[in-house]
């Protein structure tokens, strides 16, 4: 974000908080990683829900007044009693924040920063980088205590999706306070000042673009039987594997893992408390390609981004029916592993959420 952007939001949005010294600090690492620290202790009050785009796109729907659905008005307000109530929270993730930037219609995009604004209490999961970069710090540990890692885990999670804004900003070092009491003006911003100061629709990455094709290459190779031969342990072997080492390259092959003395001595439900969002990407990813009735789509991709951030830090996930199905009954039956409840269907997700009243 410009110069210009900033001083435009800082205009329209002239949010009073009280000047901190914050002398604690040397770095900006050291701020952000208390700060999420105490995100997590605010957040473990409550029960978890993860909406996937769909069920975002529907809330929105309802705010536009082009959704009379009387199961999904009904989800909107029971989601919003439920959260006035400190019962629930529906966090976003960086997934849902650039879809929404790729909405087409302005009112659109704000009617779902609206509803975010509504049900999530500003906050947002890092993304799918950032996460396993942290999973694999732990999993990089001589020592492996599952339970422990898991809440290792849960502390470096969250941060608030305002502040997504100055991802891009270099901070020099000289103005830390400077800095760190900007971040905390950003904290308090509504997603809905996000999108008015962005402005315009946001555009496919080269990722994006890269999607069809690639999903094209996977389904044609399943029709060439390369996976017919492999179990589905093999193949999440290898998946698990491919994306381990395909991280840990990224960042530099920092991380020193025995990835065959890992995979021989943790068993699933294990894995899935020390690298829960690489062990559920390779599931599903191995899943798919398992099957050979089913098709790859370029949805596919992030729709295994959203189920991995759900299934390995939240309580509820409320999808799209193909993946309730591999979630539910494939063969890691992640659903039950994880502990978390899977729906899709409105009028069982109503009848969830009414549950949470008692």
């Amino acid at each position: 974000m410009d110069n210009e952007k900033l001083k435009e939001l800082m205009q329209k949005y002239p949010i009073n908080i009280e000047r901190k010294s914050f002398s604690e600090y040397k770095t900006i690492d050291e701020y952000r990683i208390d700060k999420k620290i105490e995100y997590a202790k605010k957040l473990s009050t409550r029960k978890l829900i993860y909406l996937d785009q769909k069920y975002w796109v529907y809330l929105s729907d309802v705010i536009l007044n082009e959704n009379n659905d009387p199961f999904i008005l009904k989800i909107y307000e029971t989601l919003k009693d439920l959260y006035a109530k400190n019962i629930i929270i529906c966090p976003i993730s960086p997934s849902v924040f650039m879809e929404t930037l790729k909405q087409g219609r302005m009112d659109r995009r704000m009617a779902t920063a609206k509803a975010v604004d509504e049900l999530s209490g500003g906050f947002s999961c890092l993304n799918e980088f950032e996460i396993m970069m942290i999973e694999l710090n732990e999993l990089s540990n001589s020592v492996l205590n599952p339970e422990k890692v898991l809440h290792n885990l849960k502390n470096r999670f969250w941060r608030k999706v305002s502040t997504i804004l100055s991802d891009d900003i270099v901070f020099n070092g000289s103005n830390l306070n400077v800095h760190l009491n900007f971040l905390e003006y950003l904290s308090q911003i509504p997603f809905q000042a996000v999108i008015e100061i962005l402005n315009e629709k946001g555009h496919d990455t080269e990722y994006d673009d890269m999607l069809p094709k690639l999903a094209e290459l996977l389904t044609n190779q399943k029709q060439n039987n390369i996976s017919s031969t492999k179990s589905f342990e093999e193949l999440f072997k290898l998946e698990f594997t491919g994306t381990i080492n395909g991280i840990n390259e990224i960042f530099g092959n920092k991380f020193h893992i025995n990835i065959d003395e890992i995979l021989t001595n943790q068993k699933p439900d294990e894995l899935l408390k020390i690298v829960p969002f690489v062990t559920i990407n390779a599931a599903l990813f191995a899943s798919i390609l398992k099957y050979s009735g089913r098709k790859y789509h370029k949805n596919d991709f992030y729709d295994i981004q959203h189920s991995a951030t759900a299934l390995g830090y939240f309580d509820y996930y409320f999808t799209e029916k193909s993946f309730c199905d591999i979630i539910k009954n494939g063969n890691f039956k992640l659903a039950e592993l994880t502990n978390t409840i899977v729906e899709n269907n409105p009028e069982d997700i109503l009848r969830i959420l009414e549950g949470l009243r008692k």
